[in-house]
Order: structure tokens, then C-alpha cells, then sequence
């Protein structure tokens, strides 16, 4: 999720924000010793010195403060990663604008970008985190089901206008991607899937990269696996809801103040249309839309 800091009302104003599915984020380090830094960790043979924990991370920033500044990729500096990561830090008395450098990467650009030192870790959605374990640049320090669970993530946002639409078009968009995040829940689904998102024209990765997300099983670069069965949650525990509590957990994490001051509570419920969810899933669940798990296959071939 990534919520910018412009904020304006008006007829074009970003309206309906509409959840579609919850995500644990994760974040990688390498080892650090002469070299990297943290949210994925690298080879551990790099140097006994290496970071191993935020513990560890903490006391190697204390030690090399005047010497040297680690480096943390995130998505946008107005996202989910950013304020999971900031938190992080937070919690070993870390603070990302004295203590460390933030920059903004474009995802699929992390795990070079950590393998080749250009940063000491990054915080991001899968499959990056599982690209750079695969190639032995980085482990995994920590995954956002860990730190908030729960939280909400990817959103379908509409203008304004667009959310008024007389002609039903917002509705049908929405009742169309709620029935693909229920395509996607459905375990028997997973494996055409990820053979096609792993075919070139997408994410032109192998199957195995893909599939921890999926299956909550993850190999996190040190040896071990954890389990993490709520990893990735389509349409579960009412996850597509806008809600209030989300709206809540949006203003208060991810804007600025100067934002959060130009939406009072009336406003928020203008905005996340938990109405026009309830409509659009009455659709789905009314009248089924989706391909056949045959045709998916055909896709995926």
C-alpha cells in the first residue's frame, strides 16, 4: 500500500478505497561485517562480525556511526514497507532519518541491488525477499505478520468522478477483482497460477521463488523454515472490507499529519466505501463471473 501525502477533496479526490487482500511484507539484510546491510541477510560466511538480529544491527550501527551509514531500500517513502521498517528500527532504539538512510527502489531492482552492496538490506513485498535468498545474497530479519498482523495492504483506489459513475463501471471493477482475489484463495487454484505469473511476460521467475508466499512455508536464507499460514490472505476474515478500523490503521500509520488534518472521521467513511464493497461481493456471490479452472490451466501452459 502506498498512501502519498497529497491528500485533497474535491470532485476528483481519490473516494472509494476498496481493500483487496492482506500481505505480509518482509524485509531482508546481508551480512555485515565490511559490507551490506540489513532487511535481508547475506552469506553468513562473510564475516563473524556479521549482523544476525536487530540486536546485532543496532550495536553494529553504534560502533560504525561516524564511519558509516547503512543503506535500506523501501517501495516509497509513503507505503506500508516504509512504516514497517521505520517501526522496526524503532524498536531497538534505531531512527531512520539520524541512524540510517532510506532510499526508494523499484522492487523487482532490490535484490541486485543488495547482492552487488549498493544496499545493506530493503524492505518489500514477496518474491523479492525470496530472489535474494535464492542467490545467496541476504537473509530474511522479519516479516510484518510478526510486527502487525493483519494489517491491511494492497487497495483498488477510484477518482472521484469515476466512483460516481452512473453506469455501474466502479461497481463491476470492484466485483470483478473481489472475484479474483476468491480465484486466487482457492488452494486448488495456486499451482496454474503460479505457473503463470512465473511465465516470461510477468514476473519471469521460477516457480519456486514464487510459491512461499502461497503456501506460508518460508525458507528464510539461514537453513531454517518458519511457517507462516497467514502470509498472504486473499479474501479471508473479511480482508476486502474497507472498513473503519482499516481507515484508522491508514491515517494513523501511513500519512503525514499535515494529511491526517484534512480527513476529519466524516470524511473517512465518504472515502472507504465499505457500502460499495458489500454491493459488489451481493454481485459475485449472486452471479459468479470467473473463468473455469480449465481455462486457467490453458493460460498457465
Amino acid at each position: 500500500m502506498a498512501a502519498g501525502s497529497g491528500y485533497r477533496a474535491g470532485s476528483n479526490a481519490c473516494e472509494p478505497h476498496v481493500s483487496i487482500f492482506q500481505y505480509c511484507q518482509s524485509w531482508m539484510m546481508p551480512s555485515i561485517g565490511g559490507g551490506t546491510e540489513s532487511c535481508t541477510t547475506a552469506d553468513t560466511s562473510r564475516a563473524q562480525t556479521a549482523v544476525t538480529n536487530l540486536a546485532s544491527l543496532s550495536e553494529f550501527v553504534r560502533l560504525h556511526r561516524r564511519s558509516r551509514t547503512l543503506v535500506f531500500g523501501v517501495v516509497s517513502l509513503h507505503s506500508t514497507h516504509t512504516w514497517l521498517l521505520r517501526t522496526w528500527l524503532a524498536s531497538a532504539g534505531l531512527k531512520a532519518e539520524e541512524d540510517v538512510r532510506l532510499v526508494v527502489v523499484p522492487p523487482p531492482q532490490m535484490p541486485a541491488n543488495l547482492g552487488a552492496g549498493n544496499l545493506d538490506g530493503f524492505c518489500v513485498g514477496e518474491p523479492w525477499n525470496s530472489v535474494a535468498i535464492a542467490r545467496g545474497d541476504g537473509w530474511c530479519a522479519g516479516t510484518s505478520c510478526q510486527l502487525a498482523s493483519g494489517h491491511p495492504e494492497k487497495v483498488l483506489v477510484l477518482r472521484g468522478d469515476f466512483a460516481r459513475d452512473a453506469a455501474g463501471r466502479q461497481l463491476a471493477l470492484t466485483a470483478a477483482l473481489l472475484e479474483a482475489c476468491y480465484f486466487c484463495a482457492d488452494p486448488a487454484n495456486r499451482e496454474s497460477i503460479l505457473r503463470l505469473l512465473a511465465r516470461r511476460e510477468y514476473l519471469g521467475l521460477p516457480v519456486e521463488q514464487l510459491a512461499p508466499a502461497w503456501t506460508g512455508r518460508f525458507p528464510i536464507g539461514d537453513g531454517t523454515v518458519i511457517d507462516r499460514p497467514d502470509f498472504l490472505i486473499f479474501s479471508r476474515e473479511d480482508s476486502n472490507d474497507p472498513s473503519t478500523d482499516k481507515a484508522g490503521w491508514v491515517t494513523q500509520h501511513i500519512l503525514d499529519p499535515a494529511a491526517r488534518s484534512l480527513l476529519p472521521p466524516l470524511e473517512l467513511g465518504r472515502i472507504f466505501r465499505s457500502d460499495l464493497f458489500v454491493r459488489a461481493r451481493d454481485q459475485v456471490q449472486n452471479h459468479p463471473l470467473h473463468e473455469t479452472a480449465s481455462e486457467t490451466c490453458h493460460l498457465a501452459a
